[in-house]
């Protein structure tokens, strides 16, 4: 079952933002992210990994903020199928997209 939700992109201008929005002064439709390696059915979005967590995972740590975790939103689309074996649990890859934060040199 799908929401048709839609991400919150870190960027509008990389590989995965192109799977979702058209960049602006473009014409066409988004690329979409692949099908589904197992029964070809669409993917959806179904998740997102937003920065505010990589605070939570190294809170406990000794890390500096130079030496931690870099991405700007990890975007993960599943099957729209849900293919597997029916009434028992299986595995399928499904599809995430990393866009990685940008860092700004000052002068």
């Amino acid at each position: 079952m799908s929401f048709k939700g839609e991400p919150l992109l870190y960027s509008g201008a990389d590989d995965v933002a192109s799977r979702f929005i058209v960049p602006h002064g473009k014409a066409g439709a988004p690329r979409g992210v692949p099908r589904c390696e197992s029964c070809r059915g669409q993917r959806v979005f179904e998740l997102q990994l937003v920065p505010g967590l990589i605070y939570q995972l190294e809170k406990d740590e000794d890390i500096s903020l130079e030496d931690g975790m870099e991405w700007g939103t990890i975007v993960v689309a599943t099957c729209s199928n849900n293919c597997g074996e029916p009434g028992g649990v299986s595995f399928r890859d499904e599809w995430a997209g990393v866009q990685w934060e940008e860092r700004v040199v000052r002068k």
